[in-house]
């Protein structure tokens, strides 16, 4: 006859714990596989990195690009997925960040050298193993 130990209340407290956890952390993937490539994009404040969906979310403020993370209430620009720069246009944000232009050259090299594709709509490099060159975006 197999006999159960005692459960304790700790057990149980920690149990209920691990449950609510382990339930919160599931639906927080539910919503995240839910959002498509193209529109997912991460808080930039490394104290948050909350997912918001750049169609979803309401904007905070008058500029199109600039929204408030619903999670910290931190601007951040949507089109760079950086901190918001308010006081520049996403043009001469991209200007003055030359660090960004010569890591996208040695990327489109190293891409170019592997016969890599940049997908149209997520922007995201792709590799064909085999088969044929077509892609359907899902």
């Amino acid at each position: 006859m197999m006999s159960f130990h005692h459960v304790s209340e700790f057990d149980e407290m920690m149990l209920n714990y691990w449950k609510r956890r382990l339930s919160y952390m599931w639906r927080q993937k539910m919503k995240e596989d839910s959002v498509s490539v193209v529109e997912k994009i991460y808080c930039p404040n490394t104290n948050c990195l909350m997912l918001i969906s750049k169609t979803e979310h309401p904007s905070g403020s008058d500029q199109t690009n600039v929204q408030a993370c619903i999670k910290c209430s931190g601007p951040l620009c949507i089109d760079w997925k950086v901190p918001s720069h308010y006081d520049l246009s996403c043009a001469d944000y991209k200007n003055i960040h030359n660090e960004s232009k010569v890591d996208d050259m040695i990327l489109k090299c190293l891409a170019n050298d592997n016969g890599w594709r940049q997908f149209t709509k997520c922007m995201h490099n792709i590799e064909c193993f085999k088969g044929c060159n077509h892609i359907t975006f899902m």
